[in-house]
Formats: C-alpha cells, structure tokens, sequence
C-alpha cells in the first residue's frame, strides 16, 4: 500500500504532467496550418483551470473568476508584465462611461492619443502603484474599477472570454504579428483620414497584444511555480 507521501507525489506528478501535455499540444500545432485560434482557446482554458485549482486550494474566498485568474498570475508568473494596468485599455473605459476624471486618469497612465508615441507594455504603470497614487486617490478613482485593466484581468475578461466563448479574439485587443514577440506589445494603429489637415495632430489607436509566445510562457511558469508551491508546501492540486 502507497504510503501518503507516494500518494501526494503521484497526485502532483500526474496533474501537473498532465498540464504539461496540454502545452505541449499548443506548441505542436504551430506552422502546422491555420490553427491560431485552437491555440487560443486551449491557452485560455489551460491557465482558467490552473486558475480554479489553484482558487479552491490557496483562496477559496475569491469568488471573481477575472480576480482569481489575476491574482494566481501574479503569484505564478512574471509579475513585473501581469501586474500592469493597460493604459490605452482605462482610457477607453473611462471615455465610454463618460467618467469626470478621466483627464486625470490619461495624466496618471500616460495616455497619449496622437501620433508621436509607440507604445509599449513598459510605458504601462504598475496597478498597484496606479491605484496608490495620490492624483488618483485625490480624484476618487476606484482602485476595483482600474483593476480590470490590469494585465491579469484583461487576460480574463477580454482574452479568456472570448476565446472560450465566441471562439475568436476581443475586438479590446490585437492579434497584430501575434506570434513574433515574447512579451506584450501594443499595436500602434494610426487612424488616417482623407485630406487630414497638416497642422491637425493624427489620433492613434493602441490596442493590446497578448502573443501566443508571451501566454506560453506564461503557461509554463504558472505550471512549473504551481507544482512547486505544491510540493513545498505537501498539497495535493487536486479535489479532496
């Protein structure tokens, strides 16, 4: 009979191999045909299961599938890019909704809205450090509200959900040489018009992009941080 120990580590062993197969499946149907939506759907289903298994194991009181996503990113990958708020992304939101502060919200992220800036996920700010800032405290901007531009929400609520439930890509975001970088870029879309006055500053449109090298690699740290969060701390990933 298996002692504990050798039943905890089949466990780990075979769920997290079992994970590991299914990126392996991702990265084989590349140059493989027209499959780039395949790959989206599985990445995204992939990292919402780590997700859910992670939520149930270490925060059982997040109920927010988008805040549970972020929050199991933050913690098993790179948080440095998955911690970002994406300013383009709030500044959209906040012009949508109409909302007086957003004057100050493009001041706080950076935004600008003509031609002259290529953007890049560096030129993003930390959420955290968005949600903290006193221009931001002082205007009343809600830290939940700028949250579901960060990175990690955005990689649920606008990449996750669409894949998984439309089977193709949120019009929030760009799959523009989706598969050339590996980390986030933007695509810096320059919105031409016949005859545009010289002296008139051209508006661009900024729209994220997650690539499939950056959301592999995302995968894999998430699996390999995961199984190792389990090991050390003798948890078994799956349902007791």
């Amino acid at each position: 009979m298996a002692t504990t120990s050798e039943r905890l580590n089949h466990d780990i062993t075979a769920f997290f191999g079992y994970f590991g197969t299914r990126a392996d499946n991702v990265e084989q149907l590349e140059g493989k045909g027209p499959f780039a939506p395949d790959q989206h759907v599985l990445i995204a289903a992939g990292l919402d299961a780590l997700a859910g298994y992670w939520g149930r194991l270490y925060a059982p009181s997040i109920k927010s599938g988008a805040e549970r996503m972020s929050q199991f990113l933050l913690t098993h990958s790179n948080r440095a890019i998955i911690g970002k708020c994406s300013g383009p992304d709030a500044m959209r939101r906040a012009v949508a909704q109409q909302k007086p502060w957003a004057s100050v919200l493009a001041t706080a992220v950076g935004h600008r809205p003509f031609g002259g800036l290529v953007r890049s996920w560096r030129d993003d700010p930390d959420c955290d450090a968005l949600c903290g800032a006193r221009a931001v405290l002082a205007a009343g901007i809600d830290a939940t509200w700028l949250r579901r531009s960060s990175y990690g929400e955005i990689l649920y609520r606008k990449y996750r959900c669409a894949w998984v439930h439309e089977l193709e890509g949120s019009s929030d975001l760009s799959y523009f040489d989706d598969d050339l970088s590996a980390e986030p870029q933007y695509q810096n879309k320059v919105i031409a018009r016949p005859c545009h006055p010289a002296h008139v500053p051209v508006p661009v449109d900024q729209r994220l992009i997650l690539t499939k090298r950056f959301l592999m690699s995302v995968y894999r740290q998430a699996i390999a941080s995961f199984e190792k969060a389990c090991r050390d701390d003798g948890r078994s990933p799956l349902p007791q």
